[in-house]
């Protein structure tokens, strides 16, 4: 009787033992297989893209920086998408109409240009959107941890992007004005984000004395480097307006 008893209390304080082992080789931490922590899987409304958080060193600024995962546009903002903003009486159409190469109503599917800053804020926050910082773009451009010197990769330009360099595909010298966003599928980032080489330039968040910063390339750039995700461009004048200047919108990603 004795014995039964001491093999019960032996089975009862063996059982939460075997548990553990049992759950330890199941998960593969007795295989020689780490243990992994669950990865948080971020959302991103339609139309934007999630883009990794990770530390890079920021051009320009001689430092490592960090960014946090966040949501990015497909594409720059098409200016069929920022005249519903404007039918919707949440944005600005001032000095849009009758601009030389401005795309505001002419043509819907080409990126928004000759917006300023307070413009460009002003759409994103009407979509609860944001514009993002200068880390975030360059980031994104880079590929992430993919680290690329273009949007695409290392390769130089040609026909991959919107642009008036050597071996553009306008099929003269110089280009003429903006492309459809979506019409250089080459211009794109591993993450699948358009655009970020060439079509319009850029406007960030990030402050540079009086204005913003600029990223990225634009329809009429003529050099190859002027293409590379390292262009930085401060523009100290909030108010400037340009056939070559667009924007697209960032925001935090939901759980």
């Amino acid at each position: 009787m004795r014995m039964h008893t001491a093999n019960s209390e032996t089975r009862r304080l063996l059982h939460p033992f075997i548990v553990s082992l049992v759950l330890a080789f199941a998960t593969g931490a007795l295989a020689g297989e780490p243990v992994k922590e669950p990865t948080a899987v971020f959302h991103c409304p339609e139309g934007m893209i999630v883009i990794p958080g990770g530390s890079f060193r920021l051009v320009g600024k001689g430092k490592i920086v960090s960014v946090r995962p966040f949501c990015l546009e497909l594409t720059e903002v098409s200016a069929g998408l920022y005249e519903e903003c404007v039918d919707r009486d949440l944005c600005s159409a001032k000095k849009l109409f009758d601009q030389s190469w401005g795309t505001y109503v002419s043509d819907p599917e080409h990126p928004i240009n000759y917006v300023t800053w307070a413009q460009a804020d002003a759409y994103c926050e009407a979509r609860d959107r944001r514009l993002p910082t200068e880390a975030e773009w360059e980031w994104a451009a880079r590929g992430g941890p993919a680290g690329n010197t273009y949007p695409w990769g290392n390769d130089p330009p040609s026909k991959q992007l919107c642009w008036s360099g050597k071996g553009n595909d306008s099929g003269k010298e110089e280009r003429e004005r903006t492309c459809p966003v979506y019409a250089h599928p080459g211009d794109v980032t591993p993450q699948g984000v358009l655009g970020m080489g060439g079509n319009v330039f850029e406007w960030t968040s990030t402050r540079s004395g009086g204005g913003h910063v600029i990223r990225g390339g634009s329809w009429g750039t003529t050099a190859s480097e002027d293409v590379a995700v390292s262009l930085r461009i401060p523009m100290m004048n909030v108010t400037f307006r340009s056939p070559h200047l667009g924007f697209r919108c960032a925001r935090n990603p939901m759980p």
